[in-house]
């Protein structure tokens, strides 16, 4: 396949207003959950650093941000 056919096809599906790049990536709540867990995944990261993170997962950082993957689980 080459790649314009290809180029043409992502500009194609990214214009799709029903596609699962608009529905599901482009969704605002889930563009602001992705932010959310970033910045999860940067306090985790600080605590490991710091040596601060501890051993109980249970109410940990971590935690939190392994729930919030978990509810991106529609598009898996």
């Amino acid at each position: 396949m080459s790649t314009e056919l290809v180029q043409r096809l992502i500009e194609r599906w990214r214009e799709d207003g029903g596609s699962t790049y608009s529905t599901w990536f482009l969704w605002q709540e889930r563009l602001k959950n992705f932010r959310s867990i970033r910045r999860g995944v940067e306090i985790v990261i600080d605590e490991l650093d710091k040596g601060s993170f501890g051993n109980v997962y249970k109410g940990s950082s971590l935690e939190v941000v392994v729930h919030a993957i978990a509810e991106q689980r529609q598009i898996f």
